[in-house]
């Protein structure tokens, strides 16, 4: 389920909570987000992490100057951990923590049985990031470091299995549900962003044109059994197999569409648009022989290109890429071998050579890639052995050319499954289930710059080595909100406080390693029109951005204090939505009398500092007294300009205990308790 923050800074002097990790939380990861409410005043927090709740060893002591701290060190798989936050103001920690929290890391899961063995033989040239592997049999989703950590994985429940990341880090994948496997958008907290619920095909699926989901499900039509080195296998199973009797179930995979709610709006059935005409000569006929059926085009990828309205559809037994129009279906090509390997007339680019393919993208400059598992190399493309390789292309009026090749080293021949993606700086990120299973990143110039073995051979079922994805956080929806002069109002209040000069300032963090866009909200319980707003901002990764709302001009005959919602979230990522419900004090420039608007930190043990807001220029004096109401100290007489100022008062040998400060201006007197603990 997704959680929706809802954080409420109305609160009076009740210690700040952590918003997460939420108290017993179990984490299927041992990087971890903590985030926790903003406190009044706060210069920096420190944070501890211990494995146990009296912090007698701390594993993790550090500092943020926002209330966001993502730990990447030092946590273990299948461990408790209590967190606490300590908020520093005036240089000086506070007397308490928030209130502690404790969570548990959950159990690794391709790591329990084997090890992921990493060798890196350029540094500079590795793109830095965690790799996500998805698992085809084992129906899960890894992700581990350059060193071969695992860092993060979906659980020993959740049966959550990887095809796609988009750009924004969310992930697309099946959920396995009995025998169907449903298509599914989920992120890295194991929230379930959308589900279909259909069974679909689980080589694909994607979101196209925004909350549209595409993905491939089984389609059947009986057709021959043509005539071929085969055909007695079939006679003697019954069979004519005399290749005009429509008599055996041939397998194919539809393309299907839905929008949001679950509705199918458009479908590509291949039976309608391919010949049955074409197929394999070279083996799949063996495959039908103990399958009991045909499985046709075994179509295992998709793109779909905004840019020209278009699918690219990848059909492995039929060594074809397809474009086709969308929404007409029509079919504008098809590439790969040609009639003469039964696979059709007027393919282009026969001479390319790729067969059995896999994972067809379209590139930001119009290219291709693709991964060519190459089972009938030595057939297309005569080779001496079959071969694996990395193609990119680019199709010029019917016409491809090759503009990048690799050819996976040594046994990396991959007979099934692997992908491919183009990494940011250039390089190529292959995942192969050849030779043990692997992950390696090659650069431009063909060179290997970091490999994993993957070890697949230690497990009692083998993993499936399907696709690799390089992300720089698990944490895409990772933000943080800060308000500007948040503090203490009085002794049961704290917001933010402004006076006529000042605008309403929010600062947005953006700390999820990806340019994002938020959209935003703000209003007021007053109902102001000035503090009615909606907007969109862009944020670059690791910036931040500051939202200025200009003050109303109705705040000039007195102080006003107004609750303001604030709501903002990503738009890629909207379950990360967050709610402020925040005091605003809004101090006039007609008000005549001085006022305290806070002492801070209270209780103190050491330097206490006091807000005050004076209605014009005027001398201020501070008096102290102790319990007993007797004056231990008095300042000097200082001149203030209108508006906010501040005083400070050192207790230097004074014991602990209640004392008052008694602030006396030419408009008034104020009087304010503070504690001293030392």
């Amino acid at each position: 389920m997704v959680k929706f923050f809802i954080i409420s800074l109305l609160s009076s002097f009740t210690y700040a909570k952590i918003i997460t990790p939420t108290d017993l939380d179990s984490l299927s990861a041992i990087h971890v987000l903590i985030e926790w409410e903003q406190n009044p005043n706060t210069e920096h927090y420190n944070i501890q992490i211990s494995k146990s709740n009296d912090f007698d060893f701390i594993i993790v002591d550090t500092t943020s100057n926002i209330p966001f701290f993502i730990c990447k060190d030092n946590l273990t798989w299948n461990s408790q951990y209590f967190v606490r936050v300590q908020s520093v103001i005036n240089q000086i920690p506070q007397l308490d923590f928030y209130d502690t929290t404790k969570f548990y890391t959950l159990n690794r899961q391709y790591t329990d049985l084997s090890t992921i063995n990493t060798f890196t033989n350029n540094e500079d040239e590795y793109f830095d990031g965690i790799t996500i592997l998805g698992l085809f049999n084992h129906h899960q989703t890894i992700g581990f470091d350059k060193d071969g950590n695992e860092i993060w994985n979906t659980g020993e429940q959740n049966n959550f299995f990887m095809t796609t990341i988009d750009n924004y880090g969310n992930l697309y994948g099946f959920k396995k549900e009995g025998s169907l496997d449903k298509p599914l958008k989920f992120n890295f907290k194991m929230d379930i962003l959308w589900k279909s619920t259909d069974h679909g095909d689980r080589h694909e699926f994607r979101e196209i044109m925004q909350n549209n989901y595409m993905y491939m499900e089984p389609k059947y039509q009986f057709g021959i059994i043509p005539i071929g080195s085969w055909t007695d296998n079939f006679i003697q199973m019954g069979y004519f197999a005399d290749g005009l009797t429509q008599e055996f179930n041939w397998k194919a995979q539809q393309i299907s569409l839905k929008d949001h709610s679950n509705q199918k709006i458009w479908e590509w059935n291949p039976f309608e648009h391919f010949s049955l005409d074409d197929f394999d000569l070279y083996g799949t006929w063996y495959e039908a022989i103990h399958n009991g059926e045909y499985d046709w085009t075994h179509s295992n990828s998709f793109w779909y290109s905004d840019k020209e309205s278009a699918i690219y559809l990848s059909s492995r037994h039929l060594s074809r890429i397809t474009k086709i129009d969308y929404p007409s279906g029509e079919i504008i090509w098809n590439m790969g071998p040609n009639s003469i390997h039964n696979l059709g007339d007027n393919n282009i680019c026969e001479d390319i050579g790729f067969s059995f393919q896999h994972h067809i993208q379209e590139l930001n400059d119009g290219s291709f890639i693709l991964f060519d598992n190459g089972n009938r190399s030595t057939v297309f493309r005569s080779t001496d052995v079959n071969e694996s390789r990395i193609i990119r292309f680019e199709v010029d009026s019917l016409n491809c050319n090759i503009i990048w090749e690799y050819t996976l080293p040594g046994n990396s021949y991959s007979n099934s499954m692997s992908g491919v993606i183009l990494l940011d700086n250039g390089n190529y990120l292959i995942a192969t289930r050849s030779d043990g299973g692997k992950v390696i990143e090659v650069n431009s110039s063909k060179e290997i710059v970091w490999e994993a073995n993957l070890n697949r051979e230690l497990h009692n079922q083998t993993p499936g080595i399907y696709r690799a994805f390089r992300v720089p956080s698990i944490f895409p929806h990772g933000y943080s909100v800060v308000f500007d002069n948040y503090e203490y109002f009085s002794e049961n209040k704290k917001g933010v406080i402004i006076d006529q000069s000042d605008n309403l300032k929010i600062e947005i963090y953006n700390k999820s390693s990806i340019g994002q866009k938020y959209s935003y909200s703000l209003s007021d319980s007053l109902g102001y029109e000035h503090y009615n707003e909606t907007g969109n901002i862009y944020i670059s990764k690791d910036e931040k951005a500051i939202l200025t709302f200009t003050k109303h001009n109705n705040f000039t005959s007195e102080n006003i204090s107004n609750n303001l919602i604030f709501e903002i979230y990503p738009a890629n990522h909207s379950y990360a939505h967050k709610s402020y419900k925040i005091n605003l004090l809004s101090l006039s420039k007609n008000k005549d009398k001085s006022q305290i608007l806070s002492t801070y930190p209270n209780p103190t043990n050491s330097l206490a500092t006091i807000k005050l807001y004076t209605p014009k220029q005027q001398n201020v004096t501070l008096q102290v007294y102790n319990i007993m109401g007797q004056q231990i100290e008095q300042s000097k007489e200082r001149f203030f300009n209108q508006g906010i100022n501040y005083l400070r008062w050192n207790p230097k040998s004074n014991p602990s205990g209640v004392y008052f400060f008694r602030i006396i201006t030419e408009s008034s007197i104020e009087i304010n308790k503070v504690i001293l603990i030392k």
